[in-house]
């Protein structure tokens, strides 16, 4: 029984590893445009140019960020905490990404 949830554990992460870099070019299938309609939902792009380059973006460091949590969960070594480190540094990179519209005064 304990093999069986294993193995389905293990499927279920060598999918995800496999479909991770397919999730970078999510981006071809939207338009070039500011705003977009999406499921009810209205997009705009913000600062970037279009909504096809803010979606490029933004899933360059979603990639990374689920990349580094799959080997930070799977990782049974003691090193493992040290991934922490480019998790929280990618996540910082996507809020980032996903605040595109602050303006920092000096």
């Amino acid at each position: 029984m304990a093999i069986k949830k294993k193995f389905k554990k293990d499927i279920v992460i060598i999918i995800a590893i496999i479909l991770l870099p397919l999730l970078t070019y999510i981006y071809i299938f939207f338009p070039r445009q500011k705003t977009i309609n999406f499921l009810g939902y209205q997009f705009s792009s913000g600062y970037y140019g279009d909504v096809e380059a803010f979606l490029w973006t933004l899933m360059q460091k979603l990639v990374f960020v689920l990349t580094f949590l799959i080997w930070f969960t799977t990782c049974k070594h003691w090193w493992r905490n040290i991934l922490s480190v480019p998790i929280i540094f990618f996540i910082s990179k996507l809020i980032i990404v996903l605040n595109d519209d602050l303006v920092f005064f000096r």
